[in-house]
């Protein structure tokens, strides 16, 4: 990589539709060393430079809009959603631009103040021009145990189940060394989550 300049920009719009709902609208723009809306200048995630000889770091730009539901009204049952379109230019002369669309819905059923079981479905649609496009679909079910009995409450600890199927054109690309040519998955495992 070489050095390289560049700026982003956030616009964050919280509101509460009612009591216990929230709901986040979130527009993104970076460009340059700052297109990841972070201060570190790595390589866009998922660019395959098969037959792309150079990357422009400075022609690199990503923008982003998202919007996001939580309802915490006390009550047994919550719910977390999430619409997210993002559109990325790479800086290459080949496969330069993807297109990213992810529609997620996580309720969960709070049996107590510490345990709640949360499902999760969701759907994933990525287009690059001159390469793949698909989509990813999933379910995950996750017992998990937390401070208290609310969504957002951390740290939690969680075991989780998820089945995943894919469109053909992702075969032998969604974790190649576990699925290989494999259409479909099913990951298990336990996972620790907090943040500060």
């Amino acid at each position: 990589l070489t050095d390289s300049d560049g700026g982003a920009a956030n616009v964050i719009f919280d509101r509460e539709l009612r009591e216990g709902v929230q709901n986040r609208f979130v527009a993104q723009y970076g460009s340059g060393a700052a297109y990841n809306f972070k201060s570190q200048m790595i390589l866009p995630p998922g660019l395959d430079l098969t037959d792309a000889t150079e990357v422009v770091i400075d022609d690199i730009t990503q923008w982003r809009i998202l919007d996001s539901l939580v309802i915490d009204r006390g009550e047994s049952v919550s719910l977390m959603a999430l619409a997210l379109y993002e559109e990325s230019d790479f800086g290459t002369a080949t496969l330069d631009t993807v297109e990213w669309i992810s529609l997620g819905l996580r309720p969960a059923y709070h049996v107590n103040r510490f345990v709640s079981v949360a499902l999760e479905a969701g759907y994933d649609h990525t287009r690059q021009s001159g390469g793949d496009e698909g989509a990813l679909y999933k379910l995950t079910l996750a017992p998990q145990i937390t401070p208290d009995a609310s969504p957002l409450s951390r740290p939690s600890v969680r075991t989780f189940f998820t089945y995943a199927w894919w469109d053909d054109d992702f075969v032998g690309k969604v974790a190649p060394r576990s699925f290989g040519d494999d259409s479909e998955g099913l990951a298990l495992g336990i996972q620790f989550e907090t943040w500060w």
